[in-house]
This record gives structure tokens, sequence and C-alpha cells, in this order.
């Protein structure tokens, strides 16, 4: 049986490698893992950014409560955005994936709720919709901070709907409650909201973490080789 903090089929994993010196942070999900492979389908990427034979990947994910690494190579590859990886490396773990955080820009809406059983009159928004506001969010596994023109008070429920890209299977609701409220323009009647999540599906979870770790690693500048500062 393959190492069980292997990622598994349907896992989002941020597939990270180096290209003439730039390193390449790209989404992925796993589409078939066996003894000795891993096979990954990137999401979004282009021809030029999916690794070639032989090439060192890191992959990070998420564990049950912390982030983990794993150092694979390419043995195949499948179409323009799959490749096959081997495991080169034992899975290590990193800090607490909670507590990985970057700020990330995506499509938020918010609604608040007076309980958790209201949700259920509240359908996802398409991502057509014009409810939808683009912003840079704080965002890590456990909460995110962004800007309102509404002060909900620190305790409010909320609603959180997120789009990350452009992918209908990016789209994701949490319900969470309001930690913190700062006017950060009180003439103008902004306000920066942080809120803690309080239901969060392990798969609306994996897409937050993995925006997370593609913006962090991003604004470290990481490279495969490096120690990717945890």
């Amino acid at each position: 049986m393959h190492n069980n903090k292997f990622p598994t089929e349907g896992h989002l994993v941020t597939a990270i490698s180096v290209h003439d010196g730039n390193a390449r942070v790209v989404a992925a999900s796993v589409i078939m893992v066996n003894e000795r492979s891993i096979a990954i389908e990137y999401t979004g990427a282009t021809a030029p950014q999916v690794p070639t034979r032989n090439e060192q990947v890191t992959l990070l994910y998420s564990g049950t409560d912390r982030i983990l690494r794993l150092r694979t190579r390419v043995s195949q590859t499948v179409g323009d955005n799959r490749v096959v990886l081997a495991p080169d490396g034992p899975v290590t773990e990193g800090e607490r994936r909670e507590f990985i955080r970057a700020e990330t820009t995506l499509r938020l809406a918010t609604t608040v709720v007076t309980d958790a059983a209201q949700l259920e009159g509240l359908p996802m928004l398409s991502l057509d919709s014009a409810e939808w506001q683009e912003q840079t969010v704080d965002l890590s596994g456990s909460g995110v901070s962004f800007n309102a023109t509404e002060d909900f008070g620190a305790g409010a429920l909320l609603y959180l709907q997120f789009a990350v890209g452009t992918d209908p299977s990016q789209t994701l609701g949490a319900l969470g409650s309001v930690v913190r409220t700062e006017a950060i323009d009180p003439l103008g009647g902004m306000y920066r909201i942080a809120v803690h999540f309080s239901e969060l599906t392990e798969a609306g979870r994996d897409i937050l973490v993995s925006a997370v770790f593609k913006k962090y690693l991003e604004q470290l500048g990481a490279v495969v080789g490096s120690d990717l500062a945890f």
C-alpha cells in the first residue's frame, strides 16, 4: 500500500517546479495514486508551464492539520496538462495549515445570517453573478480578512462565498463569525472585517489552502530546491 500521507484521488495540490531559473507555482488535482506514482492534472496551466520528463516537482498539500510536502520527478507526460510523478523522497510535514496565510485576489460575496439552518435556502452563486466583488483578501485555512462597506460588528455570523479563478469547481461557501472590525476609512464607510471560519468542508478548505500556497510561495520567491521557509 502506498504511503498513507500521499495525497488521495481528487486532492488539490500546489505543484512547484523550476524552468530556466524561474519558479512555476501551479494548482493541480490528483487523478490517480498507486504504490509508485501520482498522476496530476494541472488546473488552468498552459503547455509551456507543465514540466517535462525528469523535471523535479514539489507537491504541497494539506494533511489532517499540517502542510505536507513531497518531492517528485516527472516520469511521464500525458497530453498538455497531465503528468505522472514518481516520489523522490519521503513525505515531510511543515507548519499547521491554518497558520500559512497570504494576500490573494479572488471574488467574494457575503451574506449576514442568523444561524446555520438559514444556509439551506442560500444557493451557490454562478460565476457570472453580479453579486461577486473582486478584491485582495488576507486568507488562511482558518479565516479571512477583507474590506466591506458595512460594519458587521464582532460576533456577527456571515455566510461567505468564494470564487478562486474561473473554474466553477473552485467556488465554495463557508460560515464564519466576525472576530474583529476596523474602520479604515470612516468617512468613506470602509471597514476591514476579520472572520474566523466555523463551518467549512474539507474540500472547501483544500481549495482555499491551495490558493494560499500559490500566493505564499510566489511572495517568497520560492524555488523547488529550497526549504520553502518551513
